[in-house]
């Protein structure tokens, strides 16, 4: 899910924030990878950009959800990294797809937690570290649109699987990486990845 928090866009956007409309993209299956593998930084990129976000498991095939019932179809939950290539969206027209379709641009773990472990999803703490120093901290009370809402929303057009991953949107503070650096994420409850970013070439 894409601009789910509240942020400025610029440091001359001084007046109220407004919601963003409800958006997202697909990820490629490549891209997954586990909660320590190393984070692949393509050449052609220079703005490689880790967002640590909470994401929901898909419990049942599930189509045309209210958002009154959506959290039925919902399994469990997983930290995710999301990573794009935001140049790379830049000069594909804007399209996301390919920028954040890169291999290991979808970190995910180390648990899966059902969902009767986690009574509240949309009040767990959202971290990252990039090299032990902090750059995100705050939590999923944030989210513009509830899970609940994203999963109607998602489901008025495609048919959702068991085992489908839908991830829910970064708070501020992501910024880009370089090869050498060391990449921390947690979300609450849910353990924490660390992968170190390298040069793919």
């Amino acid at each position: 899910m894409l601009a789910n928090y509240p942020r400025r866009r610029s440091a001359s956007d001084e007046g109220p924030l407004r919601p963003p409309a409800l958006q997202g993209c697909l990820k490629a299956s490549g891209s997954l990878a586990g909660p320590h593998d190393e984070l692949q930084h393509p050449s052609i990129s220079e703005k490689v950009d880790p967002e640590m976000e909470l994401a929901v498991v898909i419990g049942r095939r599930a189509r045309r959800l209210a958002p009154e019932t959506a959290m039925r179809a919902v399994a469990g939950y997983i930290g995710f990294c999301d990573v794009g290539s935001r140049d790379v969206s830049e000069r594909d027209n804007n399209r996301m797809d390919r920028g954040k379709g890169f291999d290991t641009y979808g970190i995910c773990g180390p648990w899966f937690v059902t969902a009767d472990e986690i009574p509240d999803p949309h009040s767990l703490r959202i971290r990252q570290w990039v090299n032990g120093t902090a750059r995100q901290d705050a939590t999923t009370a944030e989210m513009v649109h509830s899970i609940p809402e994203q999963l109607a929303w998602l489901t008025a057009a495609l048919t959702l699987a068991p085992g489908d991953v839908l991830s829910t949107g970064t708070p501020a503070g992501h910024g880009a990486v370089r090869p050498g650096d060391v990449v921390r994420g947690e979300v609450e409850g849910l353990g924490v990845v660390e992968n170190k970013v390298v040069l793919d070439d």
